[in-house]
C-alpha cells in the first residue's frame, strides 16, 4: 500500500515538472512558426499610369493580357470621372482627389488650388517624378515649387514613354512615379477606325507588360502599388448630352494592402488618392473630397472584413445623404428658376404688349400725319387754284377797261 502511494506521488511530481516545460516548448515552437510567416507587405513605390482616350469599351475590343493579369492579381472597376470632360481637369482630379470646383484647374485657368499627391509625397521626404509626352496636359500642375521632377518625351509614343519611365525608375527608384501615355490619338478617335484603335490598345497593354516585367526583374513589383486608368481623350461632349457611360474611365489597381481578383462596383476618380493615402500613410490635404474605397482594402490585422464593409457603407451613406441634399437644393433652385422664368415671361409678355400698343399708336399717328399732309396739300392746291382764277378774273376785267 505504501509502495502504491509512493508511485502515485512520483507520477504527480513528474507531471508537475515536465508539463510546463512541454507547454513552454510548444509555445516557443508556435512563436517560431509565426516568425516564419510572411508579414503584411509595405508599399515602397506608388505608380500612377494613365492612357489618353482609353475607355472600358476599347479595352474589351482588344487583346489585353497584361491588364487582365494585373486585374487578376488586384482588382478592377469603372471610375466615374468629373465635369467638364477634358484631360486637364480629369488629371487634376486624379492627382488631387478633389472635384474641379475645389481644385480649380481647367483649360483656361492652369492654377491648381489644392495639394497634389506627388507633391505631398515630397513633403514627406520622399522622391516624386512624372514622365509624360511632350504635348502634355500636366502643364501648370507641376510648377517646380512642389519638388516633383518632370521628364518629357518629345514626340514619343507609348513605347518611348515607358522606356523613359523604366530608365528613370531604375536610376532614381522614386517613391512616386506618374506615367502619362499618349494613348489613342484624338484624330484617330474621330475616324472611327476600330482596327487601328484596337491595335493601339494592344500596344498600350504590351507597354504596360514591359513595365511590369521590368518591375519584377528589379524585385520591385511585389512592393509597388500600381494604379492604371484612362482618361477622356478628346472632350466627351456637352454636359447636357452626356450619359453616365461616357463619364466613366477604366481603373485597375494592384499592390500591397489591396484585395486580389475582384471587380468592384463603380467608384469615383477622386476616390483613388484617399485610398492610396490610407495604404501609404501619406496624409493628403483636407480639401480632398473623395472617399476611401474600403471594399478594395484586403482584411488584415488593421481592419476586419466587417469593419471594412461598414466603413464603405458609412461613407457611401454619407455621400448619398449629401447627394440627396444637393438634389433637394437643385430641385429648389430649379423651382425658383422656373418661378423666375415665369415672372420674366410675364414681364416679357407685358413688354411685348406695351411695344405692340406703342406700335399701334405709332401706326395711327403715321396715318394721321399722312392725312394731315394730304389735307395740307389739297388746301395748298385749292388755294393756288383760287389765286390763279382770281388773277385771270381780275386781268380780264382790267383789260375790259
Amino acid at each position: 500500500m505504501k509502495l502504491l502511494k509512493r508511485v502515485f506521488l512520483l507520477v504527480v511530481f513528474i507531471g508537475l515538472v515536465f508539463c510546463p516545460v512541454a507547454q513552454a516548448e510548444t509555445e516557443a515552437e508556435s512563436d517560431r512558426e509565426d516568425e516564419g510567416q510572411p508579414g503584411e507587405k509595405t508599399v515602397e513605390h506608388v505608380i500612377f499610369i494613365s492612357a489618353g482616350g482609353l475607355s472600358e469599351e476599347r479595352i474589351k475590343s482588344a487583346y489585353t493580357p497584361s491588364l487582365n493579369g494585373m486585374a487578376a492579381g488586384g482588382l478592377k472597376a469603372a471610375a466615374v470621372g468629373v465635369l467638364p470632360t477634358n484631360q486637364a481637369v480629369l488629371r487634376a482630379s486624379l492627382l488631387t482627389g478633389a472635384a474641379p470646383d475645389i481644385h480649380g484647374f481647367n483649360e483656361n485657368n492652369r492654377q491648381i488650388k489644392t495639394g497634389l499627391f506627388p507633391e505631398t509625397v515630397v513633403r514627406y521626404g520622399r522622391s516624386s517624378v512624372y514622365v509624360c509626352p511632350g504635348e502634355s496636359v500636366f502643364r501648370g500642375l507641376f510648377t517646380g515649387g512642389g519638388g516633383v521632377k518632370t521628364y518629357t518625351v518629345k514626340g514619343g509614343g507609348n513605347k518611348d514613354v515607358i522606356t523613359r519611365a523604366v530608365s528613370v525608375f531604375q536610376k532614381e527608384k522614386p517613391y512616386f512615379i506618374g506615367i502619362e501615355l499618349p494613348g489613342i490619338d484624338s484624330d484617330l478617335e474621330g475616324q472611327g477606325d476600330s482596327k487601328k484603335t484596337a491595335a493601339i490598345v494592344n500596344d498600350i497593354d504590351a507597354q504596360l507588360g514591359r513595365l511590369l516585367a521590368n518591375l519584377r526583374s528589379m524585385g520591385e513589383f511585389e512592393s509597388s502599388l500600381i494604379i492604371f486608368t484612362g482618361d477622356y481623350g478628346v472632350d466627351a461632349g456637352t454636359e447636357d448630352s452626356l450619359t453616365t457611360k461616357e463619364l466613366t474611365v477604366p481603373l485597375v489597381m494592384a499592390g500591397p494592402g489591396l484585395r486580389a481578383g475582384m471587380e468592384l462596383p463603380p467608384v469615383k476618380i477622386t476616390d483613388i488618392v484617399p485610398t492610396v493615402s490610407l495604404l501609404t500613410g501619406i496624409q493628403v490635404s483636407h480639401e480632398c473630397d473623395g472617399n476611401v474605397i474600403w471594399n478594395a482594402i484586403a482584411p488584415g490585422s488593421s481592419f476586419s472584413e466587417q469593419n471594412l464593409m461598414s466603413k464603405r457603407i458609412r461613407d457611401l451613406s454619407d455621400e448619398n445623404l449629401e447627394i440627396t441634399g444637393m438634389i433637394y437644393r437643385l430641385s429648389e433652385e430649379k423651382r425658383l428658376v422656373k418661378t423666375e422664368k415665369e415672372k420674366v415671361n410675364r414681364e416679357k409678355a407685358q413688354i411685348q404688349e406695351t411695344i405692340a400698343a406703342r406700335d399701334r399708336e405709332i401706326k395711327s399717328l403715321k396715318w394721321k400725319n399722312m392725312m394731315l399732309r394730304l389735307v395740307e396739300g389739297v388746301t395748298v392746291l385749292v388755294m393756288g387754284a383760287g389765286y390763279v382764277a382770281e388773277y385771270y378774273y381780275l386781268k380780264k376785267r382790267f383789260l375790259m377797261f
